[in-house]
């Protein structure tokens, strides 16, 4: 699970464009934005990786 805040600025405009036309709902939860992903590790737009 993803529990660091979003930093970057692609993600931050991102999820304004979400809040403003995705509803909220019970999964609706994650404000990463993966750009892709391979095995247990995926990379968010702005290319931070998670492992």
């Amino acid at each position: 699970m993803i529990r660091k805040p979003i930093s970057g600025p692609k993600s931050k405009e991102l999820l304004k464009v979400k809040e403003k036309y995705v509803p909220k709902g019970v999964f609706n939860t994650v404000p990463t934005f993966i750009k892709r992903g391979e095995g247990a590790v995926i990379e968010d737009v702005d290319g931070e990786i998670y492992y």
